[in-house]
């Protein structure tokens, strides 16, 4: 199956989500939210993995680079004091050292050694949040993941600094 009759296939997935969670306010006005509720959260990720399939199964996430431009295995992670990059030794398990994410200056990652830019990974569409019961549920997102181990490097990758002041 090609891309592009996944991503027909996806879209038509939403449809049916969207139109499902019509039908159930029509039935029953707000007391089916949550029913409703699934069925948008459904949509959006159909939607997400529809715009993967047309980008060829591929998408463009923020890369870790060294300062000769190669790409460091590592993982995008919420630690104690924000986002930060957890470095991935050769067997694939985190090394124990984290470097702070997304400075304002480029020159900072620098500093320690690496530079932020882009790699291209296949990828997944997915849902996740926090948070137990309906206050979990409010919670919920859609978003992009690779569909990869963190080991597997970029199929294309930019180290140029992404969306930094020099």
């Amino acid at each position: 199956m090609s891309n592009t009759e996944t991503a027909r296939e996806l879209r038509a997935s939403a449809a049916a989500h969207d139109q499902a969670s019509r039908d159930s306010f029509e039935r029953c006005d707000t007391d089916g939210f949550l029913t409703q509720w699934a069925h948008d959260i459904g949509a959006q990720r159909d939607r997400l993995a529809a715009d993967i399939a047309d980008n060829g199964g591929v998408w463009t996430m923020p890369a870790l680079f060294n300062l000769d431009g190669d790409w460091v295995p590592s993982k995008l992670i919420d630690g104690r004091y924000g986002t930060c990059w957890a470095l991935v030794g050769d067997d694939g398990t985190f090394t124990g050292e984290f470097v702070s994410a997304f400075p304002v200056k480029a020159a900072t990652m620098a500093r320690k050694g690496f530079i932020e830019g882009t790699g291209t990974w296949p990828a997944k569409a997915v849902t996740g949040g926090g948070g137990t019961g309906l206050a979990g549920a409010a919670n919920v997102s859609v978003y992009v993941v690779k569909a990869c181990d963190d080991l597997t490097p970029p199929v294309d990758a930019d180290p140029t600094p992404t969306n930094r002041k020099p």
